[in-house]
Parts: C-alpha cells; sequence; structure tokens
C-alpha cells in the first residue's frame, strides 16, 4: 500500500490525538518508506517499524545532534 493511501488517515489520527503529547505508531514491514518516516519525523510521533534485516538506516544530517 503506498503512503497517499493512508496519510488521510494519518491525518485524521494526529487531529483526533492531537492533545497527546506521545503518540507512537507501530508499523510492520510494509509500512517502511521515506515519505512515512518524514512524515512521522514532522509529526513528532515516536514509531516503531519492524523492518527486514537486510535494511540500512542512515541518519540524516539535519537530524543529527
Amino acid at each position: 500500500m503506498a503512503f497517499e493511501e493512508y496519510q488521510p488517515l494519518l491525518r485524521q489520527a494526529r487531529w483526533i490525538l492531537r492533545q497527546h503529547a506521545d503518540v507512537m505508531l507501530k508499523a510492520d514491514r510494509g509500512f517502511a518508506n521515506h515519505a512515512l518516516m518524514n512524515w512521522l519525523l514532522w509529526s513528532n510521533w515516536h514509531y516503531c517499524l519492524r523492518l527486514p534485516c537486510d535494511v540500512n538506516l542512515l541518519r540524516s544530517a539535519s537530524l543529527s545532534d
């Protein structure tokens, strides 16, 4: 499923949960994509994504300490 297909649901969830500062999204392998991760960072949500073992994660320079 493409991010564009479930993004409206995420927006609705963000609006419903807007008064909760600590939200975590848990997702399976099919949801691992850059658009979702960018959206989660922008939304200030925590996330736990189940990824295949061969996925390389790189931290963006804009997010570094």
